[in-house]
């Protein structure tokens, strides 16, 4: 039996899939590569499917090595400038992962364009409008929404869990006032008091007035966001206890500053504790 391979169109069809893949790792690892690195790394994927296309007698393990490899490998280096086993290996496996989701929605978008399937009605209609067949780009286009949807979830699975994992109880304490509240350990909160450097947690306005409701010794923290720059008010409480996950400290003295609005959108916390840098009392 003789195949006839034509390699301009494996090459495109390849192109187009490690473009899509490529994009969704992007996404999912916060790579942040350009559209000409992704190019780089999907065309360098689409070359190694065009040898295997032309040398079809390779070795089997030959062709295992370079495509779940070799050529996972390169893609990741090339479109991400990934350094290190670990890096790479991890860049590789997301390729792989998003391959298989792209792969797998192909097979059932295909299995819908048949007869019998949701989609086949549309397949005709493409035929009656003599417009050519577009099975192929159909099954192509459902791949990758399934993939970018998988993404979308998986992002935000992943952002549910972190912010519950850094979720925790913390009392503040004033003289004989006490407040419990939710509160939040945030890793990008960088507030520093400028003279003294010391950390400025943040509470919304009604958390200080419950504990503390004759404000002495205010301060002034300077901050910069992305909606504008200012300064918070700021006071000096006597301590804050935190408790996460079994874990117990106090800051002695903690600077906090105060904000009007909600922390959270939902109300899961209303207290951003800075992370813990060995700067307060435990």
């Amino acid at each position: 039996m003789v195949y006839t391979v034509y390699i301009d169109e494996v090459f495109a069809v390849n192109m187009a899939m490690d473009l899509m893949v490529l994009m969704a790792v992007n996404q999912v690892l916060c790579y942040r590569a350009g559209a000409a690195q992704i190019v780089r790394g999907a065309a360098l994927g689409a070359a190694w499917a065009c040898v295997t296309a032309i040398f079809p007698q390779m070795p089997l393990t030959f062709k295992a090595a370079g495509t779940y490899g070799a050529a996972g490998a390169a893609m990741a280096v090339a479109a991400f400038k990934v350094k290190g086993i670990k890096e790479i290996s991890r860049a590789a496996a997301g390729i792989y992962l998003s391959a298989v989701i792209l792969g797998g929605a192909m097979m059932v978008f295909e299995e819908q364009l048949r007869p019998g399937g949701i989609f086949f009605p549309l397949a005709c209609g493409f035929k009656v409008l003599g417009i050519p067949d577009l099975s192929g780009a159909l099954m192509l286009l459902g791949g990758t929404a399934s993939v970018f949807g998988a993404v979308c979830w998986l992002r935000g699975l992943t952002a549910s869990l972190l912010q519950r994992k850094a979720l925790c109880r913390v009392t503040l304490r004033q003289g004989s006032r006490m407040y419990v509240a939710a509160g939040l350990i945030d890793t990008g909160n960088r507030l520093k008091e400028p003279v003294s450097g010391r950390p400025v947690h943040v509470a919304v306005q009604e958390v200080i007035e419950a504990v503390s409701p004759r404000v002495r010794g205010v301060t002034y923290i300077p901050y910069r966001s992305v909606g504008g720059e200012g300064f918070l008010p700021a006071v000096t409480l006597d301590e804050i206890k935190v408790e996460q996950q079994g874990n117990c400290y106090t800051l002695t003295r903690p600077l906090v500053a105060v904000v009007k609005q909600p922390l959270s959108p939902k109300g899961e916390y209303e207290v951003l504790i800075q992370e813990f840098d060995g700067g307060a009392g435990r």
